[in-house]
């Protein structure tokens, strides 16, 4: 397009890109402050050579395994319901 055709089109194309760039702005946010499945993974294993080097017992691993299972669970939970799409968006939802 030639700058002409840009700055005529401007009032219109300017507040789409704002827009769009203000939706991956709040996209990004929202992704980083997620539950991170991989940092989970990482502390699990961090867990497990702490207790083979007898740094925690294993009552305190048990319970700490436990709370890094939820995580990773909570994580993928969310990560499952954010690739879903909404029900009402299904056409085969309403039954006809």
């Amino acid at each position: 397009m030639s700058f002409l055709g840009s700055l005529l089109l401007s009032p219109i194309t300017g507040p789409v890109r704002a827009t769009q760039f203000i939706l991956n702005r709040i996209r990004d946010e929202v992704e980083a402050e997620l539950p991170d499945e991989d940092a989970a993974r990482s502390r699990l294993l961090n867990l497990a050579l702490r207790e083979e080097g007898g740094e925690v017992s294993p009552e305190q691993s048990q319970a700490e395994r436990a709370d890094i299972l939820d995580d990773m669970n909570e994580a993928r939970d969310i990560r499952v319901s954010l690739a879903e799409p909404p029900e009402s968006a299904d056409p085969t939802a309403s039954g006809q």
